[in-house]
C-alpha cells in the first residue's frame, strides 16, 4: 500500500525519480490527491482551449495560435529534460529513464507540427497525445512520488499540456482528422512499440510497458488472466479503439457543427481539405 505525500520538504520537492521509488511516499490512483490533481489539469486544459478559441485565426509565426501550439509543444520537452537532468546531477539517470515513452514520443510529434503543421505529424499527434495524455493523468505512473514533488507536478503538466495540444490543434484548422489515414498511425505506434521492445531488453526498462504491465492499471489485470505477452493483445486493441473513438467523436461533433452554420461549415470543410492537402 502506497504511503500518503508527507509534509512538504525542498529537498524532497527535486529529489530524483529513482531516488523516489523505494521510499515509501506517494499517492493512490483516484484518491483524494489524484482527484484534486485530475480536476486542476481538467481546468487547465480547458483554459487553454477556451483562450486558444478567442485568439485570432492566424497561425503566422508571430501569431497568438502559433507561439500558444510552440509553447504547449515546447514546455513539456524542457520538464522532462529538466528531470533527467536533475537525475545525471545527483548520478542516478539510466537507461530506464530515457525519453522514449509513448508520450515522449507524442510531445517530439506536437513540436513537429508546432514548427512544420503536416498532416503526417497531424496523425501522430491526434491519436498517441490525447489518448496517452489521458492515461497518463487517470493511471499515472509515478505515484511513487509524493503528488506536490517535481516529478508528479511536471508529469501532471506534461500530459495536460499533451491533451490541451491537440484540441488547439484541430481548432487552428491546420489539421482535419480522416479515418482514411488510420493505419499511418498504426504502423508508425507497431514500429514504436518494436523499438521499444528492444530497448526493453536491452537496459530492463519498460518503455510504452510492452515488456511488463504497469502495476494498478488494466494492463496488470489483462496480465494475470492473459500472461505476458498476451496482455498486449487487448492492450493494442483498446488502444486502437480508442483511437477509432476519437475520429467517430471527431466526426460527430464536424457533422453538428456544419448543420448548425451551413455556410460556416462549408468554408470550414474547404478549409479543412486544403490542410490535409499539404
Amino acid at each position: 500500500m502506497v504511503a500518503t505525500s508527507p509534509s512538504f520538504s525542498w529537498e524532497l520537492f527535486f529529489e530524483p525519480e529513482p531516488l523516489l521509488m523505494n521510499e515509501g511516499y506517494g499517492f493512490s490512483h483516484f484518491g483524494p490527491e489524484h482527484i484534486v490533481a485530475m480536476l486542476i489539469c481538467a481546468a487547465f486544459i480547458a483554459l487553454v482551449a477556451w483562450r486558444f478559441s478567442r485568439m485570432p485565426a492566424d497561425l503566422g509565426w508571430k501569431g497568438p495560435r502559433r507561439r500558444t501550439l510552440l509553447a504547449l509543444a515546447v514546455v513539456p520537452l524542457a520538464l522532462l529534460g529538466s528531470r533527467d537532468a536533475i537525475m545525471a546531477a545527483r548520478g542516478c539517470f539510466s537507461g530506464g529513464f530515457l525519453p522514449l515513452h509513448a508520450c515522449n514520443i507524442a510531445e517530439g510529434a506536437d513540436l513537429v507540427f508546432a514548427i512544420w503543421p503536416s498532416v503526417w505529424a497531424g496523425d501522430i499527434v491526434f491519436c498517441l497525445s490525447i489518448v496517452g495524455g489521458i492515461a497518463a493523468i487517470l493511471l499515472c505512473g509515478w505515484t511513487y512520488c509524493p503528488i506536490w514533488s517535481y516529478v508528479s507536478l511536471g508529469g501532471f503538466a506534461e500530459h495536460s499540456m499533451l491533451v490541451a495540444f491537440v484540441l488547439c490543434m484541430l481548432m487552428s484548422g491546420a489539421y482535419v482528422p480522416d479515418r482514411r489515414r488510420f493505419a499511418w498511425p498504426c504502423a508508425f505506434t507497431l514500429c514504436m512499440a518494436a523499438g521499444a521492445h528492444a530497448v526493453n531488453d536491452v537496459f530492463g526498462s519498460n518503455y510504452c510497458f510492452v515488456s511488463r504491465p504497469l502495476p494498478g492499471t488494466p494492463l496488470e489485470f489483462f496480465a494475470n488472466l492473459l500472461g505476458n505477452p498476451g496482455y498486449l493483445v487487448p492492450y493494442a486493441i483498446g488502444v486502437m479503439a480508442a483511437w477509432w473513438g476519437l475520429y467517430a467523436a471527431y466526426d460527430a461533433v464536424s457533422a453538428r457543427v456544419r448543420a448548425a452554420a451551413p455556410q460556416g461549415g462549408q468554408a470550414a470543410e474547404a478549409s479543412g481539405r486544403a490542410a490535409n492537402a499539404r
